[in-house]
This record gives C-alpha cells, structure tokens and sequence, in this order.
C-alpha cells in the first residue's frame, strides 16, 4: 500500500473525509518478527493480503454481528410491531 493509497482510503468517501482529519501518514514495511503469524507468507504478497484480511474479518464480523446488528433487528422489529 502507497502512502497515496491510504489516504483515499480516507478522503475518498465523504463521511470519512469530514469525520478524520489525517494529521501524519507513513507507509512502512513491517517489521519481521519470529512470532508473527503471516511469516511464512511475507513473501508472496498476493497471499500475505489474503491471509491479512481474513485475520481483520474475524474480528470485524465477530463484532458487527454482536454489537451492530442486534440493534438493527431489534429496532427493525420495534418499527414492524408498531404498525
């Protein structure tokens, strides 16, 4: 990822662009450590984004589902009840 890319990822979208203000940006290589869990795929950059993005996936699906959309479908349900 290019310094560039990161912040489109930013001020592409309006919402995000009047949310964040991108103070200082930097793109670096990770640092290889003995204990990370993408090191043997460091090398390939294809898979190593493969890998990355499935790790962040788990997390943010883990926590959308728990947190946001029981929201959702409880208001949803409240509107559906109320008609």
């Amino acid at each position: 990822m290019t310094e560039g890319e990161a912040r489109r990822a930013l001020t592409a979208d309006q919402y995000l662009a009047q949310a964040f203000e991108v103070l200082d940006l930097s793109v670096r290589p990770a640092p290889v450590r003995p204990d990370d869990i993408f090191e043997k795929v460091l090398h390939d950059s294809n898979k190593y984004a493969e890998k990355y993005v499935g790790y962040i996936r788990a997390f943010g699906d883990s926590s959308l589902r728990t947190q946001l959309w029981p929201r959702m479908r409880r208001q949803s349900h409240r509107g559906q009840n109320a008609e």
